[in-house]
């Protein structure tokens, strides 16, 4: 899965006001453009692995949403926060199942 360059400078403007992207797992993330901006600029994106994988498992499209499932691997070189708070980066090359469910 390919995943475009991005980052909240240029992403937001479509961002609505009630946006909310939470990461369940540890209840990171935020609601709404500012807090959204925060968390992508500050957590997200400067702490993700440079090996990250997401590879596709299923997408469900219903009425009103959209459910894609990954596996998401990567080495945890770096700090996670948004993902494994307070775990130390140690090197070891981890996954994990994720998925993202919006609204259309």
């Amino acid at each position: 899965m390919s995943f475009p360059r991005v980052t909240p400078r240029t992403r937001s403007p479509r961002w609505s006001k009630t946006r909310t992207s939470i990461i369940f797992r540890c209840l990171t993330g935020g609601v709404g453009r500012d807090e959204l901006r925060e968390f992508y600029s500050k957590r997200f994106i400067p702490q993700m692995p440079p090996d990250t994988e997401m590879t596709p498992v299923s997408r469900t499209i219903g009425e009103d949403q959209l459910v894609d499932e990954m596996v998401f691997k990567f080495t945890h070189t770096i700090s996670m926060d948004w993902m494994l708070p307070g775990v130390r980066s140690h090197g070891k090359a981890r996954g994990s199942s994720v998925s993202r469910n919006r609204s259309i």
